[in-house]
């Protein structure tokens, strides 16, 4: 459901003082985005705050899901978000959402949106990706919004198409121009810049099919118009190897990608960076410890004094190689203290606020897991603490969001019986036990997690529990 301010149910009026032609107004148009099947709106909402930049806040009635909100300002191009609160008739605020910095001048279009959601609960958006996908790439482009790259449709066929969830408008943004070489299993990832980048990848028919790899990298900007546009960038004097859904880390200046598997299916053991602030050209950074597929991989401060990146597991059933290994620089090297573990397939790796790794889920070779472990990799050697109940069920296929907050958001996955989970683990970010359970809409996995500027959650797409694609979307409003 979308309410526009300029409509009947609100306006955002922007008063001119303009010195050549004195006092007028004009519309700031704003659409306020909620869930179809929950509006606060029009269920609780007494009355909806409004807050612009570090103002004074303005509290308006709202009158059978009804308000209009009148301001006057002088208009600049000074960028503030404007902040919008549902809030009860005991005064809670029951609802929020906040804009993406804006300039406070009257437009003609309506190129303005916020999601407003219930805090702390998930509620399925008032919009979906475009088709059915799953495997596909999520690039979050800060100050841009999310893309959505590439993947497979219901059929199994590879797509090209790359659709942004834009945080200007925070909904989807469907016109956005085609990836070059359609693939699935690919990863991607912003730069400096303002512009992202996808790597790798299938370009071959059917879940999971790994032949005919690509190596390929493609830069996603915004053209002129403010549409995107996908460029193909040259390779590099070393060839890196192709592959599809190798794990992906931020560190440093660079996109480290790690593992992932060749045109046989096969584990791979070399890796590859790209630059964040270059031209985005591939090139080789070393050979790991092991080869590894659907590991798991995370920034880490190590006792050494070296930033760096942890990885752990992805290893066949019975492997006698490392559990874990470091990069450090463009050096890999076993990390021992971490073998008693034990080795675990789909589990993901976070960096907490305080620095602790926290591993949770995935499989090992009994099944799916709900337990993890914090490792403090900061002290030598590594402190680990054993979370035996660290999630409500056993999960693998399912993502873990570090929030602004300090707290984990684990989403979806399959338990021990392959069984798909509608709903999501909140931990604690200091003691890393579970806070709440949250139901999802639609149970799903491999799915994709991502944060926008604001701090809202995007669930999307995935497989669902009729082993099919989905389109929908879910939106997490954090307290």
């Amino acid at each position: 459901m979308k309410r526009q301010l300029s409509s009947i149910y609100a306006s955002l009026v922007l008063g001119l003082t303009l010195a050549a032609c004195g006092g007028q107004t004009g519309n700031l148009p704003l659409t306020i985005h909620v869930s179809p099947g929950d509006d606060p709106f029009a269920h609780d909402a007494a009355e909806v705050r409004f807050t612009i930049g570090t103002g004074t806040p303005t509290t308006v009635a709202v009158t059978q899901g009804h308000f209009k909100y009148n301001v006057s300002v002088n208009p600049n191009n000074n960028l503030q978000a404007i902040t919008v609160e549902a809030i009860d008739a005991n005064g809670n605020v029951i609802a929020r959402g906040k804009t993406a910095p804006v300039a406070l001048q009257t437009i003609e279009d309506d190129n303005t949106g916020v999601w407003v959601g219930r805090l702390g609960t998930f509620a399925v958006a008032d919009t979906t990706l475009p088709t059915a996908r799953a495997e596909f790439a999520t690039i979050a482009v800060p100050g841009v919004g999310i893309v959505y790259a590439g993947g497979r449709d219901a059929s199994g066929a590879v797509l090209n198409e790359a659709p942004l969830f834009s945080t200007l408008l925070q909904t989807m943004f469907i016109q956005v121009p085609a990836l070059n070489t359609a693939r699935a299993g690919a990863v991607g990832g912003p730069l400096t810049n303002g512009e992202g980048f996808i790597f790798g990848g299938s370009t071959a028919v059917g879940f999971g099919a790994t032949a005919t790899p690509v190596n390929s990298v493609e830069l996603f900007s915004l053209n002129s118009l403010g549409v995107g546009q996908w460029s193909p960038v040259a390779a590099g004097a070393t060839p890196v190897d192709a592959r599809t859904l190798p794990a992906l880390s931020i560190t440093g200046n660079s996109a480290v990608m790690t593992g992932g598997l060749d045109l046989n299916g096969g584990p791979l053991q070399s890796s590859l960076q790209v630059s964040l602030s270059g031209a985005g050209t591939p090139s080789p950074v070393g050979s790991m410890a092991a080869p590894r597929f659907r590991h798991a991989q995370t920034n880490a401060h190590f006792a050494t004094g070296g930033d760096g990146l942890l990885l752990f597991g992805g290893l066949p059933d019975n492997s006698t190689l490392p559990v874990a290994e470091t990069l450090t620089g463009q050096t890999f090297g076993p990390y021992p203290d971490l073998n008693s573990l034990g080795n675990r397939r789909g589990a993901t790796a976070t960096t907490t606020s305080s620095g602790d790794v926290l591993i949770l889920g995935g499989e090992d070779a009994t099944g799916a897991l709900a337990s993890g472990f914090a490792a403090t990799v900061s002290v030598m050697p590594a402190k680990i603490t054993q979370i035996s109940a660290a999630l409500s069920v056993a999960r693998v296929g399912h993502t873990a969001t570090l929030l602004a907050s300090g707290d984990i958001l684990v989403c979806g996955g399959a338990n021990a019986t392959g069984t798909l989970q509608a709903s999501c683990d909140l931990l604690d970010g200091a003691s890393y036990g579970i806070k709440q359970t949250l139901p999802l809409a639609a149970a799903r996995r491999d799915h994709s997690a991502a944060t926008l500027d604001n701090g809202i959650v995007i669930i999307a797409g995935g497989f669902g529990s009729d082993g099919a694609p989905l389109k929908s979307i879910e939106i997490y409003t954090p307290n």
